[in-house]
């Protein structure tokens, strides 16, 4: 969480979850949000600066899960067992069977939750909040077809399918000030933009990138639905220069480790 300051990263930035609050954001490699991201630039007008591409997506929650549990095997065990389970019982036809998956997978949901909150005990962000109410919701709904006495695929399929995606949600963000890039932007969630986008395209060492058929290269901006820019002239304008104003000789002049 930014408060008030600069955060400089030396290197690639990935963020799979949340980050907020006022300051500047400087990367020298690339940057990627996958969740949401709120940034209010502060007196120098840049909230994001980053040498390579920009790329902003949803929240990847099994992603999320798998890294907090990178050091616990039996836990990475547990969160597929339960969606490989969940799978057979939406497949499988006897009753006794469909029973005995479910067994299993709840048994695995409760042990991820378990983790996961002790992991989490502490955080009570976003991001924390929204894992441990997917895992509670995946184990009511699982009870569901237990107390229903219903085991047919028909029901099961609904449960598998939030089980196997549910730990994923959509990414906003919110940039109030410059959105500058060397490279490319490229989002597909829903992004607000209060001041200016802005990708010189001069770091041509990127690769481009592909989306619904079209080569997004450096220079380029593609912002996905439900994005908006709301454009503040005076952040761009420098007619002597050519070049965005805020940005006339910037550089970095030192790294914080």
């Amino acid at each position: 969480m930014l408060d008030g300051g600069t955060l400089y990263v030396n290197g690639d930035l990935t963020v799979n979850g949340s980050i907020t609050g006022t300051g500047s954001v400087y990367v020298t490699g690339k940057t990627t949000f996958k969740g949401d991201a709120v940034i209010e630039a502060g007196a120098e007008g840049v909230a994001l600066y980053s040498e390579g591409s920009i790329t902003m997506s949803g929240f990847n929650g099994v992603e999320f899960v798998e890294r907090l549990a990178r050091d616990n095997p039996s836990i990475i065990g547990h969160f597929n067992n339960a969606k490989s389970q969940l799978a057979e019982s939406a497949d499988s036809t006897p009753d006794n069977v469909q029973r005995n998956h479910n067994n299993s997978a709840q048994n695995s949901i409760r042990q991820v939750s378990a983790f996961v909150d002790q992991r989490l005990n502490m955080a009570n962000g976003q991001t924390a909040a929204f894992i441990k109410e997917q895992l509670a919701s995946f184990d009511d709904a699982i009870q569901v077809t237990h107390a229903d006495g219903t085991y047919g695929r028909a029901e099961m399929r609904p449960v598998h399918k939030k089980v196997a995606y549910g730990l994923d949600k959509l990414g906003t963000g919110y940039f109030k000030g410059l959105m500058v890039t060397n490279s490319y932007i490229q989002t597909d969630s829903a992004v607000a933009v209060v001041g200016a986008v802005w990708a010189s395209g001069t770091n041509t060492e990127d690769e481009p990138t592909t989306v619904d058929g079209k080569e997004i290269k450096p220079g380029d901006i593609y912002l996905g639905a439900d994005s908006s820019l709301l454009l503040n002239q005076a952040l761009v304008d420098d007619e002597e220069n050519g070049t965005p104003s805020q940005l006339a000789g910037l550089e970095m002049l030192a790294w914080r480790r």
